[in-house]
């Protein structure tokens, strides 16, 4: 019996690390640009317009895997600005939370709840809106963590849903962040701004799940 115990103890922890070895040689593959399928030059009524680099001391900082800035526009509509970086999720620095990023840049937040992004007529997924200001700015911002062949669960589901990813082999995700900066004399976020984020966001989750997944296949 006490032979039984110990063998079930040692499969116990056995299975963890077989698991943690499997992902961490995933891992360690050459990573796929992240712009496979490319991020579509229109999102709804928004085009892009401009594409821009990350400065190299906030590059060497964030450490992604690949990843794509663009400015999209529309008529009579607010810019907004799109950053989707790849991460391989372990050996990796890892995208920062936001919640953490703009506070250590000087900004406040002002505001910050979920919010549902559309998916299909009656399906969405839950992602982090942001209200922030610094001085006479306001921005105002939509993200989410994107993970491998799947949408991102309610925040308490996803730690557990994050767990079982890296366990099967897919640690695999992407930071997804929608910005719309605005003026100072139109502070508040109209809910024109707020509808905006949502809409191009919708747009884009679709591209958002198929680039993870397909950088995350061997």
């Amino acid at each position: 019996m006490a032979y039984l115990r110990l063998a079930c103890v040692a499969l116990a922890l056995a299975l963890p690390l077989a698991a943690l070895q499997l992902a961490s040689a995933r891992s360690q593959r050459e990573a796929r640009d992240l712009d496979r399928p490319a991020m579509p030059g229109s999102l709804g009524e928004w085009g892009v317009v401009r594409e821009s680099e990350l400065g190299a001391e906030i590059a060497d900082m964030l450490a992604p895997e690949a990843y794509t800035m663009r400015l999209y526009t529309a008529q009579d509509q607010p810019s907004i600005w799109i950053y989707a970086a790849f991460y391989r999720g372990i050996g990796s620095v890892g995208a920062h939370d936001p919640l953490v990023c703009y506070p250590a840049q000087g900004w406040t937040i002002a505001e910050r709840h979920e919010v549902a992004i559309e998916i299909a007529p009656g399906r969405s997924f839950p992602a982090w809106f942001m209200r922030t200001e610094l001085g006479g700015a306001e921005e105002l911002v939509v993200y989410w963590f994107q993970p491998v062949q799947r949408w991102p669960s309610p925040t308490l589901d996803e730690y557990f849903m994050r767990a079982l990813d890296r366990l099967r082999g897919n640690p695999e995700y992407a930071f997804i962040r929608l910005s719309l900066r605005s003026a100072p004399t139109r502070r508040g976020g109209s809910d024109g701004d707020v509808a905006a984020l949502a809409k191009v966001a919708s747009a884009l989750a679709p591209w958002a799940r198929d680039a993870v997944s397909v950088a995350s296949e061997p």
